[in-house]
Parts: C-alpha cells; sequence; structure tokens
C-alpha cells in the first residue's frame, strides 16, 4: 500500500512526501519556508501551494518544476 499508508497505520495524520530525490539544500529550503507557513496561520493545502509558488516566484533554477513539484502532502 506504500509509505503513505504505513505512516497513516502508525498514526500520523499527515505527511509530506516528495515524488523524487530533491537535493537537501532545497528540501531545507521548500520545508523552512513551508512551516513558516504553518506557523503564521495558514492551512496545510494552503501553506504548500503558497511554498511552491514562492518557488515558481524565485526565478532561476527554483522556478523549474524539478524543485517544487515533487512535494505532495498526503493525509487528512
Amino acid at each position: 500500500m506504500g509509505l503513505p499508508y504505513a505512516l497513516y497505520v502508525a498514526g500520523n495524520k499527515n505527511t509530506i512526501l516528495t515524488l523524487w530525490s530533491i537535493s537537501d539544500r532545497v528540501t531545507a529550503e521548500f520545508i523552512t519556508s513551508f512551516f513558516a507557513k504553518l506557523k503564521a496561520g495558514r492551512g496545510q493545502v494552503e501553506a504548500l501551494t503558497a511554498t511552491k509558488c514562492e518557488f515558481i516566484k524565485k526565478g532561476g533554477r527554483y522556478s523549474n518544476p524539478m524543485y517544487w513539484a515533487a512535494f505532495v502532502l498526503y493525509g487528512v
């Protein structure tokens, strides 16, 4: 059934996973921005969408979907 289901059965309600390998540096930037938005009061889906939009607007290599499109939210 896959990793998202195993995490759910183990008690995790929501998980952000990537569909392919992303560099540690980019992942750290993405997750830091995502959690800052959560801390500011945004919902999980809204925070994820806003973080992806932020990466697109940064321009340069970060606007390439390779760096932001892999992040998906599984769960409730």
